[in-house]
Formats: structure tokens, sequence, C-alpha cells
């Protein structure tokens, strides 16, 4: 009869949901970049001739359908793309996580930067139609 030894696991779950719940101690520490926001300096526009407004006003309208496909595309396929992507990225970042944890808070965030965090811009920052 095999007989399978369960204490060996038991401790590395035991140890696992220690850091995991060590985890939003580590995060406070992690301090943010401070943004800055930059003052953009517009130029003042030239006057503009009727028949140039006329071709603008022609050429938004043609590229509408265009714009409307995009955005349809995004929706449909690309967000739940992304939400997948996410999802397995998270997956992946909780055994990097405790993988990084022994080297502090900046293993802990480099994990998250490489695993969760360009998903989670695209999926859910991003603005309908430009990803």
């Amino acid at each position: 009869m095999i007989r399978l030894n369960c204490r060996p696991l038991l401790r590395f779950g035991a140890v696992a949901a220690a850091l995991l719940l060590a985890l939003p101690a580590l995060a406070d520490e992690i301090e943010p970049e401070p943004y800055v926001e930059e003052e953009a300096v517009e130029p003042e526009p030239e006057p503009v001739v009727e028949a140039e407004v006329e071709e603008e006003v022609e050429s938004k309208v043609a590229k509408q359908p265009d714009r409307s496909l995009k955005q349809l595309f995004d929706l449909v396929i690309l967000r739940p793309f992304g939400l997948a992507t996410t999802l397995v990225g998270g997956a992946f970042f909780i055994p990097a996580a405790l993988l990084a944890s022994p080297s502090g808070a900046e293993g802990i965030q480099a994990a998250w930067q490489h695993f969760v965090a360009p998903s989670v811009e695209r999926t859910f920052e991003t603005p309908l139609g430009e990803w």
C-alpha cells in the first residue's frame, strides 16, 4: 500500500498563506512615483479657409465607420482577450511573488510589473478603439 506524506504540502500551504497575508503590509512600503503634470504649450491656430473646414469635416465623416469598426473589434475581441491575459498573469504572479518575496517589496513589485500591470493597463485604462 502506498502511503502519502502530506506534511510537506501542508507546510508549503501554511508558508504560502502567511506570505499572501503579508502582501498588503509589503504593499504599504511601496511608494509610487509622484505624478508631475507637464504644461503643454499650444501654438496659436492659423486662420482657416472655409473650403479647408469642409474638407476636414468630410474626411472625419469618411473615417467614422473605420473608427467604429476598430472600437467594435476592440470591445468584442481584444478586451475579453485582455481580461484573459490579466487573469493568466495574475495566476503566474502569485508564485512569482512568493519566490520574489525574500528580496522584499522591490521583487514583488517587479513581478507585478512583469506579469499583471501591462495587461491591466491595456484592458482597463486604454481608451476604446486605441489598443
